[in-house]
């Protein structure tokens, strides 16, 4: 049992059991992957994640939602955030960025390997 980063959620915490991946256990990835205990995934993939839960709710809860309206509210309604859609489409739409053989080029992390790295391809 390890503890391992949950990467494939974009959750930013870390787990501790026997359901990683099994790509986390080769061996380019598992220095990066794999980990002894949760404090330690954490502290390496940076995550703001806590070792352990508390054994009992803190004693001192937040005073949200406040039991009363602001003593300052707008006079009036917010704009709205968006104009109406325009009829027509733009005359100079954004373009995706393409290689040079015309292929459109993509960014992504290279995960399989222990560098940390992205890929532009």
């Amino acid at each position: 049992i390890y503890a391992y980063p949950k990467i494939l959620d974009a959750d930013r915490n870390c787990l501790m059991d026997d359901a990683y991946p099994d790509w986390f256990a080769l061996p380019n990835n598992r220095e990066m992957y794999l980990f002894s205990n949760i404090e330690e995934c954490c502290k390496e993939m940076e995550y703001p994640c806590t070792a352990e839960p508390t054994i009992s709710p803190s004693a001192n809860p937040t005073n949200l939602p406040t039991v009363s309206p602001s003593s300052d509210p707008t006079k009036s309604p917010t704009a709205d955030p968006t104009k109406s859609p325009t009829d027509s489409p733009s005359s100079n739409p954004t373009a995706p960025v393409t290689g040079a053989s015309g292929k459109i080029i993509y960014a992504y992390p290279k995960i399989l390997d222990a560098d940390r790295n992205c890929l532009m391809d």
